[in-house]
């Protein structure tokens, strides 16, 4: 190394210690400061709405659903660049609790696309702004930074989403309410809740000893290792406060509740026209559940990376704690790497709270978090030795080497799939085989199905690789229907020479005119395939299994319904303000909601989300909604919250940072949102007439 390099490296050494003295810490809690820097709006309502202007009050009566439209007084647009949190003041003079939706639009917004969505729970009497996180395109995707890598939410309040806004270019926020009754409530200023603040960026370091953001204050954020000790006294007394399972059979059913066959095993069942989980003791179950439970994905981060983002790391050869560097399989923009060198946070506090036993203290520990939450299912990811406990119901999450059909989808006709999905089967480390406690599995998460059929099957078509099974079925299939390559040509309008053309690595878009019903035959046909293997190996394995299906966030409508004739469950990924489970209810089965969440944006990660809370308290509020709406709904048997812990500040494999955990990093709980937690699952089975 030149002497050169030398200095340039020690001037930016000290460029990043000056960075992190100079910077005053966030404490986003005192918004009402920026209520001064005021955006000026106009308002236009529909419904039965009345609005009665002062200045910059409005004082609103209205009945039933109604919705409002506030536009910019002058010019076509605002300029919102300089917001990350956007916040609208409302007292809620009425009776009843009001639940707004908000949309900030950019021209040609949908409730997927140019616009970015919020949710506020106002009580009666409350005071308090509506809010909606800015959403924009990921910065960091195709040149990735050296110290922030991928993450989803940065210093500088910058939210990343694949639902994007243009902030410059918003044309109105539209505020939705679908209440029945009469609502009256007064509307004042709108201001930037939290504000853009680009002088955190590149501060470092921003990752403290314990694993949290160092240049943000909250009430029980880790100073010292004595903090994380006195949280034990504390959290004795909320689980004293809340563990109270009487109502419940062994298995977490309703035990006050009718009883049914007591088979063994969990099965489904619909009573007065509404779907069930029915445990192994013949109670009613509803499937309220979390992901990742334990430890496996919580605050392990990427260390390969400018090491200047860490306060206080140790060495590898550290006594006490080099044993928590450790090497994890990642998936990178669909590619498996292994051994990727990590650190991992939270089972460094955990030694640092419970001693050298802390990996079996920690394990009974969790089974009791988990009951006092009254959270009666251990999802999907969750740690291995929880599930092994035989103490809560849990759910077996499968995945499997296969021949790709495009990406991220198997191909059901390679002997090859059926092959890799068989071994994954027999060597789960948890023996799900005839387990009572096993409520069923899944098998894959979130493959690519594309939302129509046309799409599925340009995409397989179009695949990288020659020759594979399914384009040859394809092939055979379609050379049945129209013999000769010419008609197939004259049908699809494409132009082929030879039949094996089809076997080739073509270009996508010479599908754009494929017949859609040929279309959609041939994706029942892989669905039929794909399925129906799946089903046969789970229930060769274990007759009593329930197939909990594969956990879509898209698909045609066919492939669905295709999937309802061999799964038990159908489940789905399902990140939004209100359970609408829209086509996947064609299937004719119960379906399991396996992902939802609400990531606060004030406290202690840097993301907002796949959808976003503005503080902790309305965190818990809109899990309580999100339940109380999909217990009543005759299809939904259970939704399972994502995750157990929050996710790491300085971002998992893909960037994720997301404060969405019953506790954080240092094993601190989130109260507000436990709380929220026991109150939902105490009264799971109200709705039961």
């Amino acid at each position: 190394m030149t002497n050169i390099s030398k200095i340039l490296i020690v001037v930016f050494l000290m460029i990043g210690l000056i960075g992190c003295n100079s910077a005053k810490k966030q404490d986003l809690s005192n918004w009402r400061q920026n209520l001064e820097e005021a955006i000026p709006y106009k308002i236009e309502s529909s419904g039965a709405v009345v609005i009665q202007s002062v200045g910059q009050r409005h004082v609103i009566k209205a009945k039933d659903g109604f919705k409002l439209v506030l536009l910019p007084p002058e010019g076509p647009v605002w300029n919102m660049e300089w917001v990350s949190v956007l916040g609208l003041m409302l007292k809620n003079t009425g009776d009843t609790e009001l639940v707004m939706d908000m949309m900030l639009c950019n021209k040609g917004a949908t409730g997927w696309s140019n616009s970015s969505l919020g949710r506020t729970i106002v009580e009666a009497g409350e005071e308090m702004p509506l809010a909606v996180a800015l959403t924009r395109r990921q910065k960091n995707w195709h040149n990735p930074d050296s110290g922030y890598l991928e993450m989803s939410g940065l210093p500088s309040g910058h939210f990343s989403h694949w639902h994007t806004l243009d902030p410059n270019n918003v044309i109105n926020l539209t505020i939705n309410c679908h209440q029945k009754g009469e609502h009256s409530f007064e509307l004042a200023q709108m201001f930037p809740l939290q504000k853009m603040d680009k002088t955190y960026m590149n501060v470092f370091p921003f990752i403290d000893k314990y694993g949290q953001y160092i240049h943000r204050e909250w009430p029980d954020k880790v100073r010292r290792d004595s903090d994380l000790c006195r949280s034990i006294a504390f959290e004795k007394r909320l689980e004293k406060e809340l563990l109270d399972l009487n109502d419940f059979s062994q298995y977490g059913g309703w035990k006050a509740g009718p009883k049914f066959e007591a088979k063994g095993f969990f099965y489904t069942k619909k009573y007065k026209d509404k779907w069930w989980f029915v445990d192994p003791q013949g109670y009613l179950f509803w499937s309220y559940g979390v992901d990742c439970a334990g430890i496996q994905w919580a605050g392990q981060t990427l260390f390969n990376r400018d090491p200047n983002v860490f306060e206080g790391l140790p060495g590898k050869d550290d006594k006490k704690f080099g044993q928590f560097y450790t090497p994890r399989d990642i998936e990178y923009k669909y590619v498996l790497m292994e051994d990727v060198l990590h650190y991992d946070f939270t089972r460094a506090n955990l030694y640092r709270k419970y001693g050298k036993d802390w990996d079996k203290k920690y394990l009974d520990h969790e089974i009791r978090r988990l009951k006092y939450c009254r959270l009666n299912t251990i999802g999907a990811w969750s740690d291995d030795e929880l599930a092994a406990q035989k103490k809560v119901p849990y759910t077996v999450m499968l995945h499997y080497e296969y021949p790709r059909a495009a990406l991220k989808l198997p191909d059901p006709f390679d002997s090859e799939t059926r092959m890799g999905l068989r071994k994954a089967i027999h060597e789960y480390p948890v023996d799900f085989k005839n387990d009572p406690w096993c409520i069923g599995a899944f098998v894959n998460n979130e493959l690519h199905w594309m939302n129509n059929t046309k799409d599925m099957i340009s995409v397989i078509l179009s695949y990288k690789v020659e020759g594979t099974a399914v384009k040859k079925t394809f092939r055979d299939w379609l050379k049945k229907k129209y013999v000769t390559i010419a008609k197939f040509n004259e049908g699809w309008k494409t132009q082929f020479v030879a039949w094996d053309d089809l076997l080739k690595v073509n270009e996508r878009d010479m599908f754009k005119d494929a017949n859609s019903d040929d279309c959609a035959a041939l994706a029942k046909l892989f669905a039929n395939a794909f399925f129906g293997m799946v089903k046969e190996e789970l229930t060769s394995y274990s007759p009593n299994i329930l197939y909990l299906g594969c956990r879509f966030h898209v698909g045609p409508v066919e492939v669905i319904k295709v999937a309802g004739k061999y799964v038990d469950v159908v489940s789905t990924n399902l990140y939004a303000y209100s359970p609408n489970v829209g086509r996947y209810s064609g299937a004719g089965k119960p379906i399991l909601i396996t992902e939802f969440h609400y990531a606060n944006t004030a406290g202690n990660n840097l993301g907002g989300g796949l959808r976003a809370a503005q503080n902790a308290q309305q965190q818990g509020r809109l899990l309580r909604a999100y339940i109380a709406d999909a217990v009543e709904h005759p299809q939904i048997i259970g939704a399972h919250w994502f995750q157990w812990r929050d996710q790491n500040v300085g971002g998992r494999f893909d960037g994720e940072n997301y404060d969405v955990g019953f506790f954080d990093v240092a094993d601190m709980p989130n109260v507000d949102l436990i709380r929220a937690s026991e109150e939902v699952g105490r009264s799971l089975y109200n709705c039961v007439k």
